[in-house]
């Protein structure tokens, strides 16, 4: 352990190191310190107690071109452990593969902690609680910006990211390919906790409950969602793209919400007494049944948005500016838009919907999908 020190780690290999007892920071541990790492690695150490490969106390710490990679914790944070308290903690360019924790984040544990995550990827990381990230008390906020968190598994909850009693920004995240067990929230899982999220996309999660892509789970949460993809996520139970609980009405705006599946509400399913509004969004080819609901004023609204080749949606819920066309995919992956498309210009005050805009230049089905009409093309549905 360090304490009271400024360390600094260039160009160097941490392996195959084991803390001490309950002694916590397989690779490294310091108390009221500050940290650079650069283009190092820490991998394969282990510890009984927090931070498999790297435990701060009361320390900030900036980690640039940082490979953090099988490490195991038996507690918390199977790559890194932050606690640091009033100070702040960069991660950038970096990479946190493959970490386990018996715990809570599987490749970062934050408590207590403001911290910044950037250019990074969170891989295959394993934990009870928090596959990837498990972000704690933490109102002065936790970001997350140009990132990947990808394959990482939750025993319990959340295989993605757990954000609680938190404040957290995330701007240009991919959220793929997660899991989590009993408990739900394959991608994210959100608690208790301040969310602004934009320009994401959470695709091919699991969640063998419910909120296969992203859980609301907590009534009173304040969340921010706009111009972003939920895509192929699935959920066992309850809510193939978001499940949510909540007693205060959300507005989700630009979003394209499409191939989710469960076996109730594969778009959404509303636990609490407040129904979201979605705002300028495409909903498309989720499966049947569309919408659950467990109280009659948890009704979700649909305004200015298209809903196409969805199971079912009850029509009460669909509002003004609302339609069913064909939404003219040019890319499945991206869903950027034909320049034809019936979302563009179609949403409230001439906006587009859906999280893209054109895809393909200069191009267009020539034809109308409407099958009775004389100028009817099949390539252009």
């Amino acid at each position: 352990m360090s304490h009271n020190s400024n360390v600094t780690i260039n160009n160097t290999v941490i392996n195959n190191n084991e803390s001490i007892a309950y002694s916590s920071g397989g690779g490294l541990c310091l108390s009221d310190s500050e940290l650079t790492i650069n283009n190092s690695t820490i991998s394969n150490n282990q510890t009984n107690n927090y931070g498999g490969g790297i435990a701060l106390f009361n320390s900030g710490a900036n980690l640039d071109i940082a490979t953090v990679q099988n490490n195991v914790s038996n507690a918390d944070g199977g790559g890194i452990y932050i606690n640091s308290n009033e100070n702040d903690v960069y991660l950038s360019n970096s990479l946190f593969i493959n970490n386990l924790a018996l715990n809570h984040g599987g490749g970062i544990a934050s408590l207590n902690s403001s911290a910044y995550l950037h250019d990074s990827i969170i891989s295959d990381n394993e934990s009870n609680r928090g596959g990837g990230i498990f972000i704690q008390d933490s109102p002065g906020g936790f970001t997350i910006e140009n990132s990947e968190i990808d394959g990482n598994n939750s025993n319990y909850y959340a295989g993605g990211i757990w954000v609680m009693n938190s404040t957290v920004d995330m701007d240009s995240v991919i959220v793929n390919n997660n899991y989590s067990g009993d408990l739900g929230g394959g991608g994210i899982l959100i608690s208790s906790s301040t969310a602004n999220l934009e320009n994401m996309v959470i695709s091919n999660n699991i969640a063998e409950t419910k909120g296969g892509g992203i859980s609301i789970m907590t009534s009173g949460d304040n969340i921010s969602f706009n111009n972003s993809i939920i895509n192929e996520n699935s959920a066992g139970e309850q809510g193939g793209a978001i499940w949510m609980n909540q007693s205060q009405q959300l507005l989700f705006n630009n979003l394209t919400i499409a191939n989710n599946m469960s076996e109730e509400g594969s778009i959404v399913y509303v636990h609490g007494t407040a129904g979201p509004i979605f705002k300028n969004s495409i909903i498309a080819y989720n499966d049947d049944p569309g919408i659950e609901i467990i109280e009659d004023s948890a009704s979700p609204t649909f305004l200015y948005s298209n809903l196409y080749a969805n199971g079912y949606i009850n029509d009460a819920y669909i509002g003004e500016g609302s339609i069913n066309e064909d939404p003219l995919f040019c890319n499945e992956e991206e869903f950027t838009l034909y320049n034809n498309s019936p979302c563009l210009e179609s949403g409230e005050n001439g906006s587009n919907m859906g999280a893209a805009n054109i895809g393909c230049e200069n191009q267009s089905l020539e034809g109308c999908t409407d099958p009775l009409a004389n100028n009817y093309n099949l390539d252009a549905n």
